[in-house]
């Protein structure tokens, strides 16, 4: 055998050890093969998104797109439900978040690696992505298309951002306020007080939107208008009609309503008494620092003093002196104001006293029926009463619904601009399957072959060379 005969038998041995390596690989990739994969980026860009802040303020959670709401819903939209559940897809799917390329090298810049190491974990872990990777791998189904996997992908990330768009934008639940005007079991004027309250929460909605995004304008109005126009109603509407139940005593349960205002007026008396009695102690410790420059806090026990030398503790006296005042006169013009409601719900106009209610009293708050018990029976009103209070009710009633939807159209506006593709964008969707001619395969080919060619090698040196040395030697 010349020379390049034994050359020859080498590269048919290396290149058959080559394919036997391969067909190795092949084996072992189809038989350990991963599952194929769509997958898509979902990239946050409003403010806030790096703190993981929605634009309402509210923190959300990407993770959602796993839910098994948004999966459910993504199903239904698919038409998928009957085919696949939840469950499955929640186990197939992954949500990671990717970070800067240069995240670490921003990272590293503290003072020492000893710095370094001690806070790359809360620097990992206090970083909120605000740019996700989604992927779908095919572990529940081995006979679904690429199509239609992607088409699967698509639709979860869709029912996502619908749903991220209603609930992280500002929205108006108006069937709240529907529920609260049908309301049957409050009287009238706790009706109208839970519907003051409820306007009053929307001026302040208004105001503050109207201070985040101030130019804002729709037909040259915007939210510090809608903010006016409910103030309005509640001054003008519902204060007028409020007014009217009070000063006449309508009511549909008289005597219910007469006992909670009893009830109510003697706590504020309570309230006042033991405000007056903290006001004169402190009107003997002001005294007492304007005497000698010493304030005495005097116990069963013992007796401590103040440093009286500081002003500082002097206007603290001062300021909580004239907290009080405040306290015992709104209490005042309070219990008045609930003594002219008794007064027009009841009969007698001393109901006060008989039911054993006096200006002073001190004793300990009687039980609502001990107070029942004690005031006398009022009529109901009548049905035309009912009839025109409800109509003035459905009225405002109306105004209100033309506001809140005005306002409605004003908060679809704003999260159109901030919530929207341009905010919240998704990436083409990429599908990845293994096969003989894709990246892993080659890698795992490589992998394997070379130790197989390795070993063909080897058998070349050790059993070609000692024979072609023969053969040169005779």
């Amino acid at each position: 055998m010349t020379k390049s005969k034994y050359i020859r038998t080498v590269i048919i041995t290396l290149i058959f050890c080559g394919v036997i390596g391969t067909g190795i690989a092949a084996y072992l990739f189809f038989l350990n093969r991963e599952p194929s994969t769509a997958s898509a980026r979902i990239e946050f860009t409003f403010d806030g998104a790096s703190d993981s802040l929605a634009p309402n303020g509210i923190r959300f959670n990407p993770e959602e797109i796993r839910s098994e709401d948004n999966l459910a819903k993504a199903l239904t939209n698919a038409g998928l439900d009957g085919k696949y559940t939840p469950e499955q897809l929640r186990a197939s799917l992954t949500v990671s978040g990717v970070y800067p390329e240069d995240f670490l090298d921003q990272v590293k810049h503290f003072r020492s690696l000893l710095d370094f190491q001690s806070s790359s974990g809360n620097t990992f872990s206090s970083y909120h992505p605000s740019l996700f990777r989604i992927v779908l791998n095919n572990t529940f189904d081995s006979s679904i298309t690429s199509a239609s996997q992607n088409a699967l992908l698509e639709a979860i990330l869709t029912a996502y951002t619908a749903s991220f768009a209603e609930k992280s934008g500002y929205n108006l639940d108006t069937k709240y306020y529907d529920d609260l005007f049908a309301s049957t079991d409050l009287d009238f004027i706790k009706q109208l007080e839970f519907i003051e309250q409820e306007i009053e929460r929307l001026v302040v909605y208004a105001r503050e939107m109207a201070a985040k995004e101030p130019d804002l304008k729709i037909e040259g109005h915007g939210f510090d208008d809608i903010a006016l126009r409910f103030q309005n109603l509640s001054d003008t509407l519902v204060a007028q009609l409020k007014s009217n139940l009070q000063v006449n005593g309508l009511a549909k349960k008289p005597q219910r309503l007469l006992t909670q205002y009893e009830y109510t007026l003697l706590d504020m008396r309570l309230q006042i008494e033991v405000k007056k009695q903290h006001l004169a102690n402190l009107d003997n410790l002001i005294a007492s620092f304007e005497r000698n420059g010493n304030i005495y806090l005097t116990t069963d026990t013992n007796s401590t003093v103040l440093d009286g030398n500081s002003s500082q503790t002097y206007n603290q006296l001062i300021n909580l002196r004239k907290k009080l005042t405040d306290d015992i006169s709104n209490l005042t013009s309070q219990s008045a104001v609930y003594q002219k409601w008794i007064n027009a719900l009841s009969r007698d106009k001393q109901v006060v006293a008989d039911s054993g209610l006096s200006e002073s009293s001190t004793d300990v708050l009687p039980s609502l029926d001990d107070i029942t018990e004690k005031t006398e029976a009022v009529e109901g009103i009548s049905d035309s009463q009912i009839a025109t209070f409800q109509a003035q009710v459905d009225t405002i009633h109306d105004v209100l619904n033309q506001i809140v939807a005005d306002f409605k159209t004003f908060l679809t506006a704003y999260n159109e601009d901030n919530i929207n593709p341009g905010t919240v964008s998704v990436s083409a969707i990429e599908y990845e399957a293994p096969s003989l001619f894709s990246f892993s395969f080659i890698k795992q080919a490589i992998k394997t072959s070379i130790p197989v060619c390795f070993l063909g090698f080897i058998f070349c040196l050790l059993i070609l060379l000692p024979k072609m040395k023969q053969r040169f030697l005779h």
